[in-house]
């Protein structure tokens, strides 16, 4: 049987010595030294991927997820080794070598997340006894606090299974989504915080909060809330774009969703108006595929929350853009009714002017993330 390994990658070395993070969203507030495109990609065989950072390129193990606060590269890694569980395992590298790791029984790379200066997941024992792992960015633990309810073990779909996903940090609070497995149609859910002192407390019980994410600058928290049935994962219902307070997890502020939103038709079943959120600076960010009907979708957008109002980055239309400083970006046209046999390239827009990206070797990201901003800093 695999075991399920996460690891962590360490490129700030390259990166002129800033600290930048993102999923490809918005993370941190900080960004790659003007005139250094970063990124990186899972390469064709699904093991490997590949780090690109000013011209050099390097391949690490595993499938590549995020950009983490310290310029790191979060990666899943599998392994046959050990005695059949999953487990999940930390490790800071630079270029040359590893420089630490943190093993941690788990079962899936979807209970991990981080903060401004911390790496989070949540560890699964045989016993489906769970715990929240907090570790610093030098991969050292700070602390384990046990959480409530049995994870999957054997049977995903077992009786009573509770799973928590979508961990984020600020200021030392841990938010997670929890949800209780009982069935599609009788699943209880809320959101958890666990605060510095270990106590934890549950809040937004049954009101379907998911999508947790942190702003550029890591000290606000937003949120979508599926407002009509059904409430199980992956179901695409109407949303609600939220804001919590991370002092108690409660709501905010709601922005509602975008006008696209209000009018979606679901394409496939595990499709959602808002693909992905952020908050730069003030200013909060939804990426949407919009439907028009039929099987296909109409547009991929990008909208923003200003002034009371949705309106959309008109410029960013049909694109898949991160911003790696005020005049820089990476970008990629969509293929929206996936009638494109090839991606198209990646571009690395400096004002005027624009180039394809490309490693050393001469290859070309399709399926990339990068560090950096959803709209223009």
């Amino acid at each position: 049987m695999l075991r399920h390994v996460t690891a962590i990658v360490t490129v700030a070395a390259l990166l002129g010595g800033c600290t930048s993070s993102s999923d490809g969203g918005d993370a941190t507030p900080d960004r790659p030294k003007a005139g250094l495109p970063v990124l990186a990609f899972t390469l064709d065989d699904g093991d490997r991927s590949r780090i690109v950072s000013s011209g050099k390129h390097w391949d690490v193990d595993g499938s590549v997820r995020a950009f983490l606060p310290n310029g790191s590269v979060l990666l899943e890694r599998f392994s046959e080794e050990g005695d059949g569980d999953d487990a999940l395992l930390v490790a800071g590298a630079t270029e040359e070598k590893t420089s630490a790791e943190a093993e941690v029984e788990g079962l899936g790379s979807g209970a991990s997340g981080f903060g401004r200066g911390t790496v989070l997941a949540v560890s699964v024992a045989e016993s489906g006894r769970q715990a929240l792992k907090v570790f610093d960015l030098d991969l050292k633990e700070i602390r384990s606090v046990p959480l409530t309810g049995n994870g999957f073990v054997g049977d995903p779909e077992s009786p009573q299974a509770t799973s928590y996903r979508d961990l984020v940090e600020v200021d030392g609070a841990v938010l997670m989504r929890r949800a209780d497995w009982k069935g599609p149609e009788s699943t209880a859910d809320a959101v958890v915080r666990v605060g510095t002192d270990g106590h934890m407390t549950t809040v937004l019980k049954d009101e379907h909060v998911t999508d947790l994410t942190l702003s550029t600058d890591g000290r606000a928290v937003v949120a979508m809330v599926a407002t009509e049935f059904p409430f199980y994962e992956g179901a695409p219902a109407t949303t609600d774009v939220v804001e919590l307070d991370p002092k108690t997890g409660t709501i905010t502020e709601r922005y509602g969703v975008p006008p696209p939103c209000r009018d979606y038709k679901p394409v496939i079943d595990d499709a959602s108006c808002v693909e992905r959120l952020g908050k730069v600076g003030e200013t909060v960010v939804a990426v949407l595929y919009e439907s028009g009907g039929g099987d296909s979708f109409s547009a991929y957008s990008t909208w923003q929350y200003a002034d009371g109002r949705w309106s959309e980055a008109e410029d960013q239309r049909d694109k898949i853009v991160v911003w790696q400083s005020e005049t820089q970006r990476l970008e990629q046209a969509v293929d929206v009714d996936g009638s494109d046999e090839t991606p198209a390239p990646t571009e690395w827009v400096d004002g005027s002017e624009r180039e394809a990206v490309k490693d050393a070797s001469g290859v070309f990201p399709h399926d990339w993330i990068a560090p950096g901003s959803l709209i223009q800093p």
